[in-house]
This record gives C-alpha cells, sequence and structure tokens, in this order.
C-alpha cells in the first residue's frame, strides 16, 4: 500500500481508460514491501512480499515501511525492478486471484446458505449473463453493475488482457496519483523506522511494543486477540494516518499502521515529523466543542458519554464523533463502567504536548 492519500477510482473508470487507450498496456509488477530490521542492530534489509508477510525470527513484532513501489536500502532496488518483475507472472494466476476472491464472498443470504457449495466456473464463465448472475448472487442485485460487469467479464475470460488492464492501471495511477507523493513521504518514514529499530525493543511483549510505539492501549475486545495469535506483528509508520491507528490481518501477520514519530524520549530531531506529530496533537484542540469536552471533564475528574452528550445538546454521532477524536490523541482515556464508556483526562499527554510545542519552536529539549 502506498500512502499517499486516497484517490477512488471506479472499475468503470478503470475499463473506461482501457478502453479509451489512455491506460498503458505494459504488464508490470504487483506486490508489497517491508522494510525490516534483521539480525543487526541498525541494518534495514528489503524483502518482497506476495500474498503473506515476510517470516522473522523475533516473534514479538518488527518496525516496517509498507509501500508496494520501492524501498530504501539500496540493494533492494526500485518500483521499476517490482514492475519487470511482475512479468514473470503468469496471466493466468490473475484471474485464479480473482476468482478465489470472488469463491470466498457470500454477502446474500442466499449465497450464505451454498457458501460451502464448489463454485462451478466453467458454468458460471461460459457467457456474461451467468457471470454477471453469479455477482448478483453472491453480492446482491444493488451492488452489481450489470453495464460494468458485463464489460468486465471480457477480461475475466482472457487472462492476458485482465493482466495488461491491472498492470497497465498501476502504471498509470503511480505515476499521476502517488509517485510525487511517496518521493516526499518516504525520507520521513525511514527516519521513524529507522529510529525505532535502533531501540532494543526484545524485552517487550507485544502489548508493551504496541503501547510503546503507538502510545496505545491494547483493546481486547477489538484486536487483542489476534495480536496475541499471529504468527508475525509488523508495525507501520504512515505519513497520513494522524492519531489514529489501523489495523489489518495479512495472512498469519498482524499490521499495525500507526502515524509516523520518533520514539519518546528521542534525542534525534527530524524537523518535518516534529511539524506533523504537533500538526496532528493541536488539530484535536483546534474545535471549540472538543476543548468544551476537556474542560468539563477536567473539572469533573471523568463523565460518561451519555452525560458528555447531555452537557453540550448534541447527537450521540457527534459526541462519539468528538470523543474518538480525543482518544485517538491521547487527550481522553477511555474506560468501560457496567457497559458505559467512561472517559478521563490524559495529564500526560497535555504536559507531552505542550514540551513538545516548546521544543520545536523554543528549541528547549522535550523531557
Amino acid at each position: 500500500m502506498v500512502d499517499a492519500g486516497h484517490v477512488d477510482l471506479s472499475r468503470r473508470d478503470l475499463l473506461a481508460r482501457r478502453e479509451q487507450g489512455v491506460v498503458p498496456g505494459v504488464p508490470l509488477g504487483l506486490g508489497c514491501r517491508h522494510l525490516q530490521r534483521d539480525s543487526e542492530p541498525v541494518d534495514l534489509v528489503g524483502q518482497v512480499e506476495a500474498e503473506e508477510a515476510p517470516v522473522v525470527s523475533d516473534p514479538r513484532g518488527y518496525l516496517a515501511e509498507h509501500h508496494s513501489f520501492g524501498q530504501t536500502d539500496d540493494k533492494a532496488g526500485d518500483y521499476a525492478e517490482d514492475l519487470a518483475g511482475l512479468e514473470a507472472t503468469p496471466p493466468s494466476e490473475f484471474r485464479e486471484r480473482l476468482l478465489h476472491a470472488y469463491e470466498g464472498i457470500c454477502m446474500t443470504e442466499e449465497s450464505r446458505e451454498h457458501e460451502r457449495t464448489p463454485v462451478d466456473w466453467e458454468e458460471t464463465l461460459s457467457s456474461a449473463k451467468n457471470y454477471v448472475a453469479f455477482l448478483q448472487y453472491r453480492f446482491g442485485a444493488e451492488l452489481t453493475d450489470v453495464e460494468v460487469e458485463t464489460r468486465a467479464y471480457q477480461y475475466v475470460i482472457d487472462p492476458a488482457a485482465l493482466k495488461q488492464l491491472i498492470t497497465g492501471h498501476i502504471r498509470w495511477f503511480w505515476k499521476n496519483h502517488l509517485q510525487a507523493e511517496w518521493s516526499r513521504v518516504r525520507p520521513i518514514l525511514e527516519k521513524s523506522s529507522k529510529a525505532f529499530n535502533q531501540i532494543d525493543l526484545s524485552d517487550m511483549t507485544r502489548k508493551e511494543l504496541v503501547r510503546f510505539v503507538t502510545g496505545k492501549e491494547v483493546h481486547e475486545s477489538k484486536w487483542g486477540e489476534e495480536l496475541e495469535n499471529a504468527r508475525d506483528l509488523i508495525l507501520i509508520p504512515n505519513a497520513h494516518i494522524g492519531p489514529y491507528i489501523h489495523t489489518t490481518k495479512v495472512g498469519d501477520s498482524f499490521c499495525i499502521y500507526f502515524g509516523a514519530h520518533l520514539p519518546e524520549g528521542s534525542n534525534d530531531r527530524v524537523p518535518e515529523l516534529d511539524r506533523a506529530e504537533i500538526v496532528s496533537k493541536l488539530s484535536a484542540l483546534s474545535d471549540e466543542t472538543r476543548l468544551q469536552i476537556l474542560q468539563m471533564i477536567a473539572e469533573k475528574g471523568e463523565m460518561r458519554a451519555t452525560e458528555i452528550m447531555d452537557a453540550v445538546q448534541l447527537s450521540q454521532p457527534s459526541v462519539s464523533r468528538y470523543l474518538g477524536q480525543l482518544t485517538a490523541s491521547g487527550y481522553l482515556q477511555e474506560k468501560r463502567i457496567n457497559a458505559a464508556k467512561v472517559y478521563s483526562l490524559n495529564h500526560d499527554r497535555i504536559e507531552k504536548t505542550l514540551q513538545a510545542v516548546s521544543a520545536f519552536l523554543l528549541g528547549q529539549p522535550k523531557v
């Protein structure tokens, strides 16, 4: 995944570009890369990932820089080599992956009743009508664009054309939307990854590691079990995620994306990271209602979500959004009492925010 902002292009757009000759028809490389720390203290090595994350010797986790298009280690090559690498992928594999994914999707009630029944692909792909009917059966008629899927069928039955369509679109997408932004953020992510990888984290449990790197507590109800059961834990700095974290599973590995920053207490100074971290922290305070909520909780010690909703006279979704932003930024701590969410002020985070601003503007060292 290249972290270069969100650009949404529908399948209709993709097919239109292909048919209009806008998308180049040169096959190129897919895949994800992880920058992984090996046994040497600061050496970063690149490793290509296909469908699963790389196996690492330390099961507790490693800091990774995750992207599809190039990596920092000179030995690992760049995106151009990735593109060329896909030439070795048989066109049939593109279709096999597509059909395998479709086979595992059962969104309609009817399809869920027969989800263990093998798909007769020969029959399904015998005509565009059968193919569209299959998608409607699996996804639902309201989620199936008959016109687009009828055109897409021509690529599904022609793996070489499917490969050319996908890889050509990736090349176009990279060149027009991602390359410039990746060139800007890559040095920032490298510095964040390297700073964490220089720290000995071997004595930490996975939960302690996540807390140290992301500043977030592991919520058992959300993904605590997945964290413990995964073969590998991969922590990935991201330049656009701000104070939030995002989790996903890749094969047997559990990946956590976090806002790129330097480790707490680090003596390194990376202006771009310092500036991004301060903007992230202060943006949560740049709203009158959020400040009002913080002030009320500071005065009362702690408040339930329902009490906050009554006090500010806003809807439940609006208050939940505000509380989510303040919790993600670390200004509020959340706990549950008898199934109710209760919030209290995180004094330590407020102090550290003030220290970070002083260090950045006045040159005073962070405590």
